[in-house]
């Protein structure tokens, strides 16, 4: 079994590995490679541990609007295959991405519908893009016409919640970073698969005791 970590914007290859995950997840860095993929899609070891079965992958391109994310299945996609080819070209995968990682693997869901998915995880993703409410945009709409697509048995939909956090505007719940509301449509993309992590930001959601129920039973 392969384990994959797909950073959101603006991550860069200490994604994880330089963080305070690990040490919540009881796992060592020892066990990770680190994959970026260029703004052109090239997917390439940053580091590289033969024999550990998981990595991280982040993109050098950091903006995520609509049609960057069309870039980014691909790019996934090329992630994915470099690190299944090293590691394990017939092993299943669990896979996570944080904030709009997640919307990378849906969007690499949606285009390639891998049939090598053990379990997948998305936390503190904004499936409704930047939008402030559930209404939907172009950003999930797209998405939602091709749900068929993107049936998988075992998937876990984490969205922080912490009502001290009233700056994203200030009437708007959100976690510090995106609407609660944006986040919560991925209750559209993945029916039934959504839980609430209470009290965490959009980046404590990682070590959110939810998110390590999962995750631990990965290593």
């Amino acid at each position: 079994m392969l384990n994959i970590f797909v950073g959101g914007s603006g991550a860069t290859t200490s994604f994880i590995v330089d963080g305070s995950e690990l040490s919540h997840w009881g796992v060592s860095v020892n066990n990770f490679n680190v994959i970026t993929v260029t703004k052109t899609g090239e997917a390439k070891f940053v580091k590289r541990v033969y024999g550990a079965k998981s990595a991280t992958v982040t993109f050098q391109t950091y903006h995520y609007n609509c049609e960057e994310l069309e870039n980014l299945g691909y790019y996934l996609e090329n992630a994915v295959q470099l690190f299944r080819n090293a590691e394990g070209p017939t092993d299943s995968i669990n896979i996570l991405g944080h904030s709009n990682g997640g919307n990378a693997i849906v969007r690499w869901l949606e285009t390639y519908t891998p049939n090598y998915i053990n379990e997948i995880v998305t936390a503190a993703t904004p499936y409704n893009g930047k939008a402030v409410t559930v209404k939907q945009t172009g950003f999930v709409k797209e998405v939602m016409a091709d749900k068929d697509r993107i049936k998988y048995n075992s998937v876990h939909v984490f969205v922080a919640r912490d009502d001290r956090y009233n700056t994203f505007p200030s009437t708007i719940a959100n976690d510090g970073t995106i609407a609660e509301d944006s986040a919560l449509c991925g209750s559209l993309v993945f029916p039934g698969s959504v839980t609430v992590c209470n009290n965490q930001n959009h980046g404590t959601i990682m070590w959110s005791p939810e998110v390590i129920n999962v995750v631990k039973k990965w290593f």
